[in-house]
């Protein structure tokens, strides 16, 4: 393994590009142990703290964890959509090498609040479903969904939804909905213990919350609300700068 020493780009940071290719290109799969620090040390001929660093920086972006007194492991692949696209868990998950799963926790029917009126544009005496799931990636909790259904629009639908049930593939076949677009909010939280319980944390952990009113025929149809866990999952967005023209000052720059 071979380092441009003359390139100018740090070594630990040629490692963590090594190691990241590896990852993405599904060589090392999730829950696979890495090289111990000392190996990759000897096969890049440098220091174990060059390996360190790189190893360490992986670990805070996700890509890797340790674990006291076994090694050092795979955890997942980024989502990084190119475009943005609305998908569902199922279809995450299987973009991550990883089998797709859930466990119902509760399913009923129920008032809605104004608040998911507003987002749902319900009447007043519509009710709404309540499904909370924990979302899983090869048995493993990756979050915790609380999804809310109008009634009306899908009759009978708590009959069909059990553990492993792909939501969105029911609807489709069943109601002959499938979701056009979607709104999402993203927001850092604090998991509170029961959902730490869940998702197989310790209490108190950081999590992202994220809220979605998804719409089929310009209609929404769903709102979710998503705790996932952040050492599973960090989202990356392509931005593009909007110019009303492509002279810049530099006052447009400050």
């Amino acid at each position: 393994m071979l380092l441009e020493r003359t390139s100018g780009v740090p070594l630990y940071r040629q490692i963590q590009d090594y190691i990241r290719r590896k990852i993405e290109a599904k060589e090392w799969a999730v829950d696979d142990q890495i090289p111990t620090e000392q190996q990759l040390s000897q096969d890049f001929g440098v220091s174990r703290i060059t390996v360190v660093k790189a190893v360490s920086r992986l670990v805070d972006e996700g890509l890797l964890r340790k674990e006291q007194g076994r090694g050092t492991f795979v955890v997942a692949i980024g989502l990084v959509p190119e475009p943005l696209s609305l998908r569902s868990f199922t279809e995450e998950m299987k973009d991550r090498g990883l089998v797709p799963g859930s466990q119902v926790v509760e399913k009923t029917v129920t008032e809605p609040s104004q608040r998911l009126r507003d987002r749902l544009q319900l009447a007043k005496d519509q009710k709404v479903y309540r499904l909370v799931r924990l979302m899983l990636g090869s048995g493993q909790p990756m979050g915790l969904h609380r999804t809310y259904l109008p009634v009306d629009l899908f009759p009978g639908l708590l009959q069909y939804v059990g553990d492993n049930t792909s939501l969105y593939a029911t609807l489709q076949e069943r109601y002959s909905v499938t979701p056009e677009k979607g709104i999402e909010t993203y927001s850092a939280i604090q998991l509170d213990s029961e959902e730490s319980r869940l998702l197989g944390v310790a209490a108190g952990s950081p999590g992202f919350s994220v809220e979605r009113q998804t719409f089929y025929n310009n209609q929404p149809f769903e709102w979710v609300t998503a705790l996932m866990r952040s050492d599973q999952f960090h989202y990356t967005v392509q931005l593009h700068r909007k110019s009303k023209s492509t002279d810049i000052s530099k006052e447009d720059l400050t």
